[in-house]
């Protein structure tokens, strides 16, 4: 019997009995909280060499081309790096927690910032040499007693990691341990509260996968980080994915895999931000980001 990922609960009702990429899961929803969450939960050897393989991009794309994906990524890349820019000034340290391929560790890097990395994927750290010559350890924060001996960072992000992870208020316990003082935590999501699920048969069929063995909601998002000690958490409402997806969903029922549109410019700019300000506004973007502050409280 599995028990809710958030909560310990151990009753669920069905969410969706079908994933694109395996018949051996389904997703429940938790009756006590309300938490989204795959079932039944992998074992810890199933998700090593599940993550070791690289079976998650395999799963979408037969082969992994490093430009392609490059490309791809650079809008939500350079979206990332702005925010953080904005706000953190250069001499402060960056620990990117997931950090995949490797583009967001070159870009910071790039941008002045002293940063590493953590990715306990194989496959990805390997091909992650070939983009940065940023330090990438393979550690791995989701295990219950893990002793980790590095340096404090100021800034710990973690992008589309937390949906990965078996016990997220741990992994966010372990993550805090490598924070400073006042140290900040940023964290980005898929939510399951995002419109399209509604409004889409088609996306929602594609939306479930076995990588994901959690779908969070601002609620659960925000009670995994204040569980985990986190004082003050804001969420905000990020839409990743521009009008031109929508319409591709709607009309072909599949999605842009070679080459995602993230938003369109010139003179129907002002559709696409009409369009981002009001899945925001209404709380149904497809994404969720958070800030939170360090459970260390000041001497």
């Amino acid at each position: 019997m599995s028990n809710c990922n958030l909560c310990g609960h151990g009753k669920f009702e069905k969410i969706a009995d079908k994933l694109r990429d395996s018949d051996k899961h389904k997703i429940s929803k938790c009756l006590s909280c309300g938490h989204i969450q795959l079932l039944p939960r992998p074992k810890v050897d199933e998700e090593k060499q599940f993550y070791d393989e690289d079976r998650q991009e395999k799963s979408i794309r037969k082969e992994v081309n490093l430009k392609s994906l490059g490309d791809n990524f650079k809008p939500d890349i350079n979206r990332r790096a702005d925010f953080i820019s904005s706000r953190f000034p250069k001499n402060m340290t960056i620990l990117d927690v997931g950090c995949g391929y490797g583009f967001f560790l070159e870009e910071m890097a790039q941008r002045g910032y002293r940063i590493k990395g953590i990715e306990i994927s194989r496959e990805r750290r390997e091909l992650a040499k070939t983009v940065t010559n940023v330090p990438i350890l393979d550690i791995n924060l989701a295990e219950p007693h893990v002793n980790v001996n590095i340096e404090q960072a100021d800034i710990i992000t973690v992008f589309h990691v937390l949906e990965h992870i078996i016990n997220p208020t741990d992994f966010c316990r372990n993550i805090s341990k490598l924070l400073r003082k006042e140290g900040c935590l940023i964290v980005e999501v898929p939510n399951v509260d995002e419109l399209m699920l509604e409004t889409c048969p088609a996306y929602n069929k594609f939306y479930w996968n076995r990588a994901h063995l959690n779908y969070f909601g601002r609620k659960t998002l925000t009670t995994v980080l204040k569980k985990a000690g986190f004082r003050k958490v804001e969420v905000m409402y990020i839409q990743r994915y521009g009008i031109e997806n929508l319409c591709n969903w709607l009309i072909t029922g599949k999605p842009q895999i070679k080459k995602p549109v993230f938003e369109i410019s010139g003179p129907y700019r002002w559709l696409e931000n009409y369009y981002r300000g009001h899945l925001a506004e209404i709380g149904r973007t497809d994404t969720l980001f958070a800030i939170a502050c360090s459970n260390q409280p000041r001497n």
